[in-house]
């Protein structure tokens, strides 16, 4: 995992804007504010694996909400994150076997 973070991290550097938030200006005008409060990084776990979703996984998702996390006033579009990572352990070690 810290591999991903730090893989992320650099990766972000050329592409600043990412962490920054959504803002409203002068006439609702919207502008990205770049004030490094950086990207948000869930690391979750989950006790299930990508074989008990079935062969194809598509949308509609099966527990879609209990997977992802829910951001607080993620339902407003000003002032969020503009980048959002959720990595979910298990999952993740079935991937990479």
């Amino acid at each position: 995992m810290n591999m991903i973070r730090q893989g992320i991290a650099e990766t972000l550097v050329f592409y600043y804007p990412f962490p920054g938030r959504l803002r409203e200006g002068p006439d609702r005008k919207l502008s990205v504010d770049c004030t490094s409060e950086c990207v948000v990084f869930i690391e979750a776990d989950a006790d299930v694996t990508l074989e008990q979703f079935g062969e194809a996984l598509q949308p509609p998702f099966p527990c879609w909400e209990e997977l992802l996390f829910d951001v607080p006033r993620s339902a407003e579009v000003l002032n969020c994150p503009l980048f959002l990572i959720q990595m979910i352990n298990d999952l993740l070690r079935n991937i990479s076997k």
